[in-house]
């Protein structure tokens, strides 16, 4: 019996068996993870591109070169296992990913997912029988039909990574956050903010009154308890914290880089003789702060270990790929892959990583300059996960830490720092701001509708102030009140950024917003978002009142709006901008007076047309609806309980680029008794159609 393949078909049925399996697993997965993280992940294509080339190559030879070794039958076999390999692992990355939460250490509790785990084990089950299947039902097309079916599949991988290759926008934000200069100390003016990731007010308040020595450390302060941070997670508290500018419906990354170009502290900084740096990550970051902000630069930080990044990639792979009971083995922090950061050109990056931290404070002590003022913000993990710093600073193994203990290491990192102030006598001149990117619920298998992350801590001491215990002030701040706050510690016209955290009464009525990104959107909600929405809420005068956090609705920024077609019947959730509730399988509610809607045409509308809404359900027996198109009001029709539609003509003029921006305005909406989140309700709705006036459609067909 001949070993090695001869024919055509044997030889193209061992090409495309190796070639599913190695490239699914070296090549597209990992670019695939890669484009779909391009704003959190510090490296670029040109870093990994050559290692997964380099597996890829290997791997198929070895594969391809073994099938010559095997005889027919068990050659079969064998490829055949391939071929299921790269099948099962391509269906399960691509169309069977679930939402674990953000992959940033916490832990996932695994048991909450066991029914979909038997589910797709019955799944993959199913899928490890089709080549049998197949072959038992045409023996002699059997080779055939696999090698088509791998064909495909890789050809489908290959127009997916190349439309992701040409829509990514991978240089925009490649720049470098060295750790320069970060214990320089001033003679003159000091503003020093410490960040501790996640670190929530009502934890505070839990660990100073289990610890009571922290009171002491923080006696000069002034404590905010009711703060609201404005935005959440880190990707929208940090940009907050720094310049008091809401997300206004944009991508998260043009976020970040509308509100450094807007802000005006960081030049007023500058022109006020601050060297001001900035230790965080660079995704959080934007090109507008190069030559304000004194630790950034352009450019991008090399790979210290393209062995310890390539492993830390394709554990990343595997997670996506392997079943469901297989994933606990390959849960990854995305963090880790700071850990292969190296220098660039004599610049070494920052690393947020708080033993690190202090050993560099300890090792390197303050260091006193005169001539300059100093502006510090340290970005530090605080109780974020995973949890490895023990009470003293140290790193440790998980199992040897809590919450408790790393947040006392955080405080310990802050203390060592203030401790040191005083020994330089320069402690009185220095400003020190000690907070949070956003809240956080610190139980290891979170409560997620116990709150929205929105009540950092806030600590605050002015520069000379001295005082015998914490002072505690309610006012319902926000983060909307920090640049004032930080330019009254140098500059006499701070008003200019509006109010300071201290001209808040605690008496005043006041509505704060506050953001969360879409991970945290459907985690809070239980459905899921498409990647890159964000759910708006209210919060009331007092941010741990859940009574008064009234959720207004789902922005689905510009860089998510699905592209229309004129004339094809959608549904209401893929066009939701803003003011919906809950997306439920039937359709979703109207949650306020105004509510927008927005879409992306495929092509240009040139004829007048009529735009139909369908629902299932309206508030009352009748709701009045007002139609506003791309700011042009279109007319009011009188939906009734007893109609499933609703109609309005729509002359072209009004369409004059590729976005329609829809808003209906409810004014009979109400509140009633049975809605959470104090809703405002009016119709639940379903489709809706933009279709020139001579066709006419039915939604039930």
């Amino acid at each position: 019996m001949k070993n090695s393949p001869k024919t055509e078909k044997d030889i193209l049925f061992s090409l495309w068996s190796c070639l599913l399996l190695t490239f699914t697993l070296f090549i597209f997965t990992p670019l695939d993870l890669f484009y779909h993280n391009i704003d959190v992940f510090w490296f670029t294509v040109n870093d990994i591109l050559p290692l997964t080339i380099g597996v890829f190559i290997v791997s198929f030879l070895l594969l391809f070169g073994f099938a010559y070794l095997l005889k027919n039958k068990v050659r079969i076999f064998y490829l055949s296992t391939l071929w299921t390999m790269g099948f099962t692992f391509y269906i399960q990355g691509t169309f069977l990913a679930i939402n674990y939460g953000p992959m940033d250490g916490r832990g996932i509790n695994w048991n909450q997912y066991m029914v979909w785990g038997f589910i797709n084990l019955f799944i993959w089950l199913v899928m490890f029988l089709l080549p049998f299947a197949i072959k038992k039902i045409s023996k002699e097309n059997y080779r055939k039909i696999l090698t088509a079916i791998a064909l495909i599949i890789v050809l489908m991988q290959c127009v997916s990574l190349s439309v992701s290759l040409l829509s990514a926008n991978e240089q925009e934000h490649r720049i470098i956050v060295s750790n320069e200069g970060m214990f320089d100390i001033s003679e003159n003016n000091n503003i020093i903010i410490f960040v501790l990731d996640s670190f929530s007010a009502s934890f505070f308040d839990e660990l100073i009154e289990r610890y009571c020595q922290y009171k002491d450390l923080f006696r000069d302060f002034m404590y905010f308890p009711n703060a609201v941070s404005g935005g959440a997670t880190t990707p929208f508290g940090l940009p907050m914290l720094m310049t008091g500018l809401y997300y206004n419906g944009e991508g998260r990354r043009e976020y970040i880089i509308r509100v450094f170009r807007e802000t005006d502290l960081y030049r007023d900084l500058k022109s006020h003789n601050f060297d001001t740096r900035i230790y965080t990550e660079p995704s959080l970051l934007s090109h507008n702060l190069i030559s304000i902000v004194d630790n950034i630069h352009t450019g991008q930080a090399s790979v210290n270990s393209y062995i310890g990044l390539l492993g830390s990639l394709y554990e990343f792979v595997a997670f996506r790929t392997v079943p469901h009971f297989v994933k606990p083995f390959f849960v990854i922090y995305t963090g880790q892959f700071n850990r292969f950061m190296g220098a660039n050109e004599n610049l070494n990056p920052f690393v947020i990583d708080d033993p690190l931290f202090f050993a560099n404070l300890n090792e390197n002590g303050l260091n006193v300059v005169n001539n300059i003022n100093i502006f510090r913000l340290f970005h530090l993990r605080g109780i974020h996960f995973p949890r490895n710093m023990n009470e003293h600073a140290y790193q440790v193994d998980a199992t040897e830490t809590d919450i408790w203990r790393q947040a006392r290491g955080a405080f310990y990192i802050i203390e060592t720092y203030i401790q040191m102030l005083k020994n330089v006598e320069l402690y009185d001149n220095t400003t020190i701001i000690v907070t949070a990117d956003h809240g956080h619920i610190v139980n290891e298998y979170d409560s997620w509708q116990a709150d929205v992350f929105q009540n950092p801590v806030l600590l605050i001491k002015q520069a000379n102030q001295r005082q015998e215990a914490m002072t505690v002030n309610r006012a319902p701040v926000s983060f909307t009140e920090m640049p004032a706050t930080i330019a009254s510690a140098f500059m006499s016209e701070y008003a200019k950024f509006g109010c300071t955290l201290f001209c808040i009464d605690e008496l005043m009525p006041r509505i704060r917003r506050h953001f969360i990104y879409y991970a945290f959107a459907s985690i809070f909600t239980g459905i899921h978002f498409p990647r890159g929405s964000v759910i708006e809420f209210e919060i009331g005068n007092d941010a741990r009142n859940l009574d008064t956090i009234r959720k207004i609705g789902v922005i689905t920024p510009e860089t998510s709006v699905a592209t229309y077609q004129l004339g094809s019947i959608v549904r209401v959730r893929y066009s939701i901008y803003r003011g919906f509730g809950t997306v439920q399988q039937e359709g979703v509610w109207t949650w306020d007076n105004l509510v927008e809607m927005r879409l992306r045409l495929e092509e240009p509308i040139m004829k007048d047309v009529e735009y139909e809404l369908w629902y299932l359900h309206i508030l009352g027996s009748q709701q009045r609806v007002r139609l506003h198109i791309n700011n042009h009001f279109i007319g009011e029709v009188l939906a009734t309980s007893d109609q499933q539609s609703i109609h309005f003509l729509i002359p072209q003029h009004v369409f004059y680029d590729e976005y329609v921006n829809i808003i209906l305005e409810l004014p009979d909406a109400f509140e009633p008794e049975w809605a959470l989140h104090n809703a405002i309700l009016g119709l639940y709705v379903t489709y809706f159609q933009l279709r020139p006036i001579h066709i006419i459609n039915d939604v039930n067909k």
